[in-house]
């Protein structure tokens, strides 16, 4: 059986800035620290290593990062290029080249069906994987 992997990373799109339950719920209620803060633009990190980045008016994320909804999930996984190869077979799209940070260190945008567009992050050193 394969290990379950759950979301360790959420971007969000937000039509203004963060809004104060965004807040509230990200650093009181979940404990999240704030790891940036720029122009229509936060990440926090969660205590179990998740990342939240919320783009809000003044940012500009690339455009298919949002093309199929305002929530993109990210999953940590152990060997990128295989698992992209694994879902373009069952029918999911990659919308960008993958982007290699360093050796052993990428990520890339898929989408898996017209309603959802997750990111696939592989870091052999990364703090989000398990």
């Amino acid at each position: 059986m394969k290990k379950m992997m759950s979301p360790r990373r959420l971007t969000v799109k937000t039509d203004q800035s963060m809004s104060r339950a965004e807040e509230i719920l990200t650093t009181q209620i979940l404990g999240g620290t704030l790891l940036l803060s720029e122009p229509g633009l936060k990440v926090f990190k969660l205590p179990d290593g998740t990342v939240m980045e919320f783009f809000g008016r003044g940012s500009f994320p690339p455009e298919h990062i949002f093309s199929s909804g305002n929530v993109v999930p990210g999953f940590v996984v152990n060997d990128l290029m295989r698992t992209i190869s694994e879902l373009q077979t069952s029918g999911a799209t990659l919308l960008n080249e993958v982007e290699w940070i360093l050796p052993g260190q990428g990520y890339c945008h898929m989408a898996i069906s017209k309603c959802l567009t997750i990111g696939l992050f592989q870091s052999e050193k990364s703090p989000l994987r398990d």
